[in-house]
């Protein structure tokens, strides 16, 4: 039993061997087969483009040299052959003229096209790609396109050219073409049989030569648009510009795509340049240091001051090129045809070309809302392959709804563009930002003082810092440090670090969260006094109190401190403050340290700062609701908005939607009050080496004057740099300036409150608390009845 088990395994593995092995053979047999056929393939492809090309020639030799009185199919005569191709030739040009007429010409480019299809098959097999054609081959179609070119033509020539004599053996439409010219004609009347054979040879051309009628219209349209149009239109220009009147777009009723009419941008009004603006000089003196000023409002009288030379900066690339009207063209005719696909009906009225988008001015045919146009936003951007579309519903000035599309290529923005554009230079404004160009290609500057203050939002790659650079380069270009003092508060530690030592800093960048807590509540109090001082002199603004002051100078009549105490002999006079601008550069991290206090100092001074001269420009990557509140908002009218992630991010910043459809890299929109709608700006670029030359040559013109209160925390009991009274006495050996206000008063040798006020930059309160501790401690004596006070220790000189 065990013998005949192992004998049955045996036979079972011996059956299964051969099995494997007959497929084995099976496979090879397969392969060697396929092998052939692939090479057979080759083989006839090779040989066929050949076959094609010299049955081409031998076809358009024999019915080029055709003579009707050779002997042939359809005649015979005793007259010796004179066709190229001999009797094959003379036979051969006979049957084709006479069953297909003058189209059996149509047989030559036919097998001119196989000869190319087959070579380009059979090279591409040759590299061993593979053939795109199988899915869809173009011999089919291109074989639908002959049948029907042949059809058309034979029948439309028996049908029209068969009252000419022509010399071939069954008249111009051959056979074919006459039997199938009487039969459509019988039936349809020779006008519409002439319509549909001519729409057979129409589609039969355009299948066998593979092209659309369409692109070929297209294409007609624009060479008449380049060469007819644009000469009426340079006529028309000429005779514009002796009256120049206003351009009025004309109403299309019938026709919804027309000539554009391209909106050329007018000269931005400048306003006249203001007096007191410094100019630059050739000079290049240093910037003499202060001897420590109580605050940043008292400034030293200075001689000329150098401002940065604009050859720090690079020039715009030359070699930029805008959109050409032929683009612009063909864009607005896939914009109507797209709509229209859509069942939207619109017309392109005009197109304004910009460094980077191009608005072009939609009118609405009847019936069509412009939330139709909105609602089709994506699908006109997938159609047009861009990276986005914004549409604006209405165009101020206009009835037209505007369609932003992105430039083909983009052109760069720079600053020393715009700082050297007359909207920059003839600006009256200090505070002048160059922010870039709108969309029609003109420069855009903004004035930082009606603003009054700056909420600029954007995510990673936006370019928001960039925009914040130039912002902050725009000024340094305008005004020295007895003009503008900063405040840089640069929570990531990377931004605002190149600025550090210009002289134009109140204090080092900071980059504490709870020193900047203390910047800001030294904005508030700065602000507070300068409010009690312009109250005292009689003034209700910032330039009005600088004008007062600078007049009285003037006159050799300074105004005395009406903060100083009336017995004090030793009173300072007033001089024009700087203004201050403090530029925040990422809110969110400020707003997380210390929410409840920075946002109660944030709003005080969005509200009140304006008039004392102090402005904010905020800057945030993240424009949620816990960030930018609805307070700071409310005070904050004017924004920007970067590319951001969401249209709610987009609502947050600038109150409606559609920062989240710009480009990055500068694509910003402005949201001012009173503007209908947000202005759409490409901001100016400015390169981190052009910003470290700048920094660099500030710096050889002067070292910073830091103001040590701003950053220092002041305790609440400190009616302090304030000018309010609220508050107790603060204890002075234990306040921080006390060793330097001993040192002030030792070195200079006044013992007065408005002298130790001015040096440290603190209010009148803390500077009384500092004498009074040097009274106990025995280094000052009491005031006398004149309301001075003895040293009573050796001074040092």
């Amino acid at each position: 039993m065990a013998k005949k088990n192992i004998r049955t395994k045996k036979n079972g593995t011996g059956r299964g061997a051969d099995a494997e092995r007959r497929r084995e053979l099976l496979r090879q047999v397969g392969s060697a087969a396929r092998r052939a056929v692939v090479g057979l393939a080759r083989t006839l492809w090779a040989w066929s483009w050949c076959f094609a090309l010299l049955a081409g020639i031998v076809v358009a030799a024999s019915l080029g040299t055709y003579d009707h009185n050779d002997p042939a199919f359809f005649a015979s005569t005793a007259q010796a052959v004179t066709n190229t191709c001999g009797l094959w030739g003379a036979w051969l040009a006979d049957l084709m003229f006479g069953t297909f007429g003058l189209s059996a010409w149509w047989f030559v480019p036919g097998f001119l096209m196989i000869a190319i299809f087959a070579m380009r098959t059979f090279l591409r097999r040759q590299r061993g790609e593979s053939d795109p054609e199988r899915l869809n081959p173009p011999h089919v179609s291109a074989g639908v396109g002959f049948v029907s070119l042949l059809i058309g033509s034979t029948s439309l020539e028996a049908l029209r050219i068969r009252r000419f004599e022509v010399p071939l053996p069954a008249e111009p439409g051959g056979i074919l073409g006459n039997a199938l010219a009487f039969a459509v004609e019988h039936y349809i009347g020779t006008a519409l049989a002439t319509v549909l054979f001519f729409t057979m040879v129409a589609v039969g051309v355009s299948l066998l030569f593979d092209f659309s009628w369409v692109d070929v219209s297209e294409k007609i349209g624009d060479l008449i648009d380049r060469h007819l149009f644009s000469r009426f239109g340079a006529k028309k220009e000429e005779a514009e510009e002796v009256s120049e009147p206003d351009p009025v777009p004309v109403p299309i009723v019938e026709e919804r795509v027309r000539p554009l009419q391209i909106i050329k941008p007018a000269e931005p009004e400048v306003e006249e340049p203001a007096a007191s603006a410094p100019e630059p000089v050739a000079t290049g003196g240093t910037i003499p240091p202060a001897p420590k000023p109580a605050r940043p409002a008292p400034a030293q009288k200075r001689g000329p001051v150098a401002l940065p030379s604009l050859g720090l900066l690079e020039d715009p690339p030359s070699n930029q090129r805008g959109t050409d009207e032929e683009a612009i063209g063909m864009t607005s005719r896939l914009i109507v045809s797209k709509l229209k696909s859509y069942n939207i009906e619109a017309a392109v009225m005009g197109a304004q070309p910009g460094p980077v988008i191009t608005q072009y001015w939609l009118e609405p045919g009847p019936g069509v809302k412009g939330s139709q146009i909105e609602n089709a936003r994506d699908d006109l951007r997938r159609a047009l392959g861009v990276q986005a579309v914004r549409v604006v519903l209405s165009i101020p000035g206009t009835s037209y709804i505007g369609l932003e599309v992105p430039n083909p290529v983009r052109q760069m923005v720079r600053l020393k563009e715009i700082l050297n554009d007359e909207a920059y230079t003839a600006s009256k404004s200090m505070l002048t930002l160059a922010l870039g160009k709108d969309i029609a290609g003109r420069p855009f500057t903004m004035n930082l003082a009606k603003a009054p203050h700056l909420l600029v939002a954007g995510t990673t790659g936006s370019g928001k810092s960039v925009g914040i650079n130039a912002m902050i380069l725009s000024l340094l270009y305008r005004t020295d440090p007895s003009q503008l003092r900063l405040v840089l508060i640069d929570p990531k530690m990377l931004e605002f670090s190149l600025y550090n030592g210009i002289p134009h800093l109140l204090c080092p960048v900071v980059t504490d969260m709870n020193k900047a807590a203390s910047a800001l509540k030294w904005l508030t109090r700065e602000m507070d006094e300068r409010y009690a001082v312009m109250s005292r002199v009689g003034v209700r603004h910032f330039t009005s109190y600088n004008e007062k002051v600078q007049e009285a100078i003037d006159r050799g009549q300074p105004i005395r401190d009406p903060m100083a105490a009336p017995e004090d002999p030793n009173a300072g006079t007033l001089e024009p403050w700087p203004y201050i601008v403090c530029v925040v550069d990422e809110l969110a991290d400020l707003m997380l340290t210390n929410r409840k206090e920075v946002e109660g100092e944030i709003t005080r001074l969005t509200q009140k700062a304006r008039a004392a001269g102090i402005h904010l420009i905020l800057a945030t990557q993240r424009p949620s609701v816990d960030v930018v509140t609805s307070l700071i908002k409310a005070n904050v009218p004017t924004r920007i908005s970067f590319q951001v992630a969401s249209a709610i991010d987009s609502r947050v910043i600038l109150g409606e939607a559609g920062a989240e459809q710009l480009l990055g890299n500068g694509d910003m929109l402005l949201h001012r009050p009173g503007d209908q709608g947000a202005t759409r700006i490409q901001g100016c670029f400015v390169a981190d080496g052009e910003v470290q030359r700048v920094v660099d040559e500030l710096k050889k013109m002067g070292s910073p004057n830091y103001v040590d209160a701003v950053t220092e925390e002041a305790s609440d009991d400190d009616g302090g740099d304030g000018m309010g009274e609220a508050g107790g006495r603060r204890s002075g050996e234990s306040d921080p300036l006390y060793d330097k206000a001993v040192e002030v008063v030792l070195t200079e040798k006044r013992a007065s409150i408005s002298y130790v006020q001015r040096c440290l930059g603190v209010g009148y309160n803390r500077a009384a608390n500092l004498l009074e501790a040097m009274e106990e401690a025995g280094i000052v004596s009491k005031p006398n009845g004149m309301g001075k006070r003895q040293i009573l220790v050796p001074t040092r000189d």
